[in-house]
């Protein structure tokens, strides 16, 4: 069996906020159930956008029904304290 890969290009949110590069912390992904080789659609939203973080959730569905939530905090570099 041989199967393509689509690339998609999601880095808008990111990509888009000025100043020094956010690094992404933590990334959580949660399956409810199996993924088929089917039609999906993909939805993110930020929930949380400030001046050192971002918060972006991401749900996979298929047949109308979430398959899979993935979560990805990003956060800006903060200078070390002085000694």
């Amino acid at each position: 069996m041989r199967v393509r890969a689509r690339r998609s290009r999601a880095g808008a949110p990111i990509s888009s906020v000025p100043g020094p590069a956010l690094q992404p912390v933590r990334w959580t992904l949660d399956l409810f159930r199996a993924v088929r080789m089917r039609p999906t659609a993909t939805s993110a939203t930020v929930v949380r956008e400030g001046p050192r973080l971002c918060l972006v959730d991401a749900v996979l569905r298929q047949d109308g029904q979430p398959a899979a939530r993935a979560s990805a905090l990003y956060l800006r570099a903060s200078e070390a304290p002085p000694a």
